[in-house]
């Protein structure tokens, strides 16, 4: 069990699920799979109580958890039912649609070619949804009203031939793809001018109600379902291919519905209706914020057309704010509260709890932490959680608008804890907005961008109580950055040079936040480990005395037999402050040029694989100590060819002696001359070019004078073809992700592979 305390770059629509369905929230699934996989285990009952599309489920389902899934819209019931369920018979699948193809032509033909008379004459005799309210903050009165009668002809031909249909599963697939269509085939749909860069869409999503654009855009309905089709189909080979091994023996039944996933149309509130108590080891889940979005009443168009009832006491379950019942900020509290108690009430002892939080409210985090306190949850940390893109708003006022995602992580225990950060004094703020950011750049490798500093500063200010606050007093974090620390040219921050690190941490509170940090993420530790955990980080003149120590260690904590636990009330007191020998990595003595090389080995290490470094690098005594090879494993060179390779900047090698990976790191040096010291490694190995192991790594500055040694260079097309085989990186860019990649939990050596990019990209 590992508990997350980093940001994971979102993956969104890399996932096979991703077009299955249309919905108002989803979660990206990669960030999903790495809070499953690190807070259970295999086998494990993995819950989501507000679930909306599945991305838990199918994420649980992928690692081997069993899933229940509960949600009071039966569209994400559906969506999430008929993503779950598999194998699915594909050539079944293909044979239906063809039927429907076939039987369904001459009306398309029809709606297309008629005159707009004969479509006015035209009686549809079949159901379809009449007389359905929508949403009073509608620009449309019924459900039919949502549509031209084109389509809403095509649509009932539709659901008559899916009725048809005798297979259940099929039937129930082919709905799904109807109700994938109803999302954008529609006349809220707004083109790209309307919409904006995003491109077109339907208002329902954009603006999340019924919204009718002043300009009228009729979507081929036809067309669309064959799409919408397509997208099912090949969504469904992945999962086929991504679960075969598991409808084997013994895992026969792996996807079968209520054995191994459930999904439950039901209320957050009162789980203990469908789930015996402690019977859940994990819960992940994404409530609903506020008044922004009313799922029922958004859902309005696709439960009309599939049959699914929402009744008033649904209405009244869901932990909004607004809607059609009109409930308050109180009523919508209620019901979290609620909500998070039923959760306790379900989850094993000891297990955890994940909440993703995204309000600009500060209010909402803190009654999430007050809830989860009054149920008997420990609080144990905020991660920020990036997504794919942060507004202007965020980037303007970046402690006033709560951009991209929170995420809470909790754990049931057996008696109710202090949940928050006890310290609230407000000549914190200050120290707090300075460690975090200093702590940022020695995380980043002594460098780090401004957003990544924002990022982190707000759930500290947000665990000190201090958010609002400082939301008043500090409304641009620029000019404080700017007076404590450097900007470079690229707008890297860096710590001033001929400071200290830790030089806004008083010699007490370091030792304090030190310590501290070690028991908060260790629990008991006997005063051995403590002194050896905290010591290190100790340095630049804050080292205490024993007797100092010990006061301050007397303060915080209380000793246990041998052991030493913080005291009630001080759980989460303390930064997460990050050892101080991380910044030897990039301070000096290293070069610019060595600096790389160094994170280079490291990453080796990381791999498992051994790391050679360059004869001329060899030289330089920052790299005592560090664990590289000095000579060449490999015995077959030439003396040319030795001599070349040996030049190289760093060479990964596998434990047999075969090259994994190649590097350079050109600051200066002309490209050819990396070009032709790869070439002469590609005589002896040339898998590394197919495999394009060769990573150039150049600062943007020389990004022109590349350019135009590439453009020229012998090495570049016929006979070497050196541009279909060397891969190059920023060097910025690569210290950027090089602590990510190096504190990830598991690294592997595709995830380098991630790093580059073709030469030709370059002038692109």
């Amino acid at each position: 069990m590992k508990i997350v305390d980093y940001p994971i770059k979102p993956l969104k629509q890399q996932q096979w699920h991703w077009r299955v369905h249309p919905y108002f929230t989803k979660q990206a699934s990669n960030v999903v799979r790495e809070y499953i996989r690190n807070f259970s285990e295999e086998g494990d009952v993995v819950l989501d109580p507000f679930c909306g599309t599945g991305v838990t489920l199918i994420e649980a389902l992928t690692l081997k958890r069993r899933a229940i899934g509960v949600d009071l819209d039966p569209l994400a019931v559906f969506i999430t039912r008929e993503t779950c369920v598999a194998p699915i018979d594909l050539e079944k699948f293909e044979k239906e649609f063809r039927k429907i193809e076939k039987e369904i032509a001459p009306l398309v033909k029809f709606v297309r070619e008629a005159e707009q008379r004969d479509i006015d004459n035209y009686k549809i005799k079949e159901w379809y949804p009449k007389g359905i309210k929508l949403p009073s903050n509608s620009d449309f009165d019924f459900v039919e009203d949502l549509f031209d009668k084109r389509q809403l002809i095509i649509y009932v031909k539709l659901l008559v031939l899916i009725n048809k249909i005798s297979d259940k599963e099929i039937k129930e697939l082919f709905k799904l793809v109807f109700s994938n269509t109803l999302g954008k085939a529609n006349l809220t749909y707004m083109d790209n001018l309307v919409r904006g860069p995003e491109g077109g869409g339907p208002s329902i999503f954009g603006k999340y109600r019924y919204w009718r654009p002043t300009k009228k855009v009729i979507i081929d309905v036809w067309k669309n379902f064959e799409q919408r089709f397509e997208n099912i189909k090949k969504a469904k080979q992945e999962s086929n291919k991504l679960f075969k091994d598991y409808f084997k023996e013994p895992l026969g039944d792996f996807f079968k519905e209520n054995s191994t996933f459930e999904v439950i149309k039901g209320s957050a509130t009162n789980l203990s209706k469908f789930l015996p108590a402690q019977s859940v080891d994990y819960i992940y889940t994404d409530p609903p914020y506020g008044a922004h979005i009313a799922y029922l009443d958004l859902s309005t168009m696709w439960n009309a057309w599939l049959g699914f009832d929402v009744s008033e006491e649904d209405k009244k379950l869901e932990a909004i704010e607004g809607g059609e019942l009109k409930k308050s900020k109180e009523d919508y509290i209620n019901l979290i509260f609620e909500s998070i108690a039923e959760m306790a009430r379900v989850l094993k002892k000891n297990k955890f709890l994940s909440i993703v939080f995204q309000h600009k409210d500060v209010a909402y985090w803190n009654m999430i932490q007050e809830a989860c306190q009054k149920a008997g949850f420990n609080y144990i940390n905020t991660v920020y959680q990036p997504t794919n893109t942060t507004s202007i708003h965020k980037k303007k006022n970046p402690l006033m608008v709560m951009g991209s995602q929170l995420i809470l992580n909790f754990q049931r225990t057996e008696k109710v804890a202090n949940v928050g950060f006890s310290l609230r004094d407000e000549s914190q703020i200050e120290k707090i907005i300075l460690d975090t950011a200093e702590r940022v750049i020695v995380d980043k490798g002594g460098t780090a961008i401004t957003e990544d500093i924002y990022a982190q500063i707000v759930p500290q200010l947000l665990e000190a109580g201090l958010l609002h606050i400082a939301n008043k007093r500090y409304k641009e974090l620029l000019p404080l950055l700017n007076k404590n620390f450097e900007q470079d040219t690229n707008g890297f921050w860096q710590v001033r040079k001929g400071t200290q690190l830790g030089q806004h941490i008083d010699r007490k509170k370091k030792i304090e936040y030190f310590t501290g940090s070690a028991l908060r993420k260790n629990g008991k530790m006997k005063l051995e480990d403590i002194i050896g955990a905290v010591f290190p980080n100790l340095t630049n003149g804050s080292t205490p005395t024993r007797k100092e120590f010990m006061e301050v260690l007397g303060e915080i904590a209380e000793p246990m037999g041998e052991e030493w636990e913080l005291k009630s009330g001080k759980q989460n007191l303390f930064l997460d402050l990050q050892p101080q020998k991380k910044l030897e990595l990039f301070g000096e003595p290293f070069s610019e040029h060595n600096r790389v090389i160094y994170s280079l080995v490291k990453l080796a290490n990381k791999l498992g694989l051994s790391a050679y470094i360059g004869k001329n690098e060899q030289r330089d005594k920052a790299f005592d100590g560090l664990n590289h090879l000095s000579k060449l494993p490999i015995v077959k060179f030439t003396e040319v060819q030795r001599k070349r390779v040996e030049q190289i900047d760093c060479i990964w090698f596998h434990n047999d002696g075969t090259p994994a990976y190649a590097f350079e790191v050109e600051e200066s040096t002309p490209i050819t001359t990396a070009l032709e010291r790869f070439w002469a490694l590609l005589e002896v190995v040339p898998e590394l070019g197919n495999t394009r192991r060769l990573l150039l790594i150049i600062p943007r500055s020389r990004q022109q004078k590349a350019e135009q040694e590439l453009s020229s260079s012998s090495f570049i097309g016929h006979p070497q073809f050196m541009d279909q085989k060397v891969k190059y990186i920023f060097k910025e860019k690569f210290l950027e992700r090089y602590l990510g990649i190096l504190n990830s939990p598991e690294v592997k050596l595709d995830e380098i592979d991630t790093l580059g990019q073709s030469f030709r990209l370059i002038s692109e």
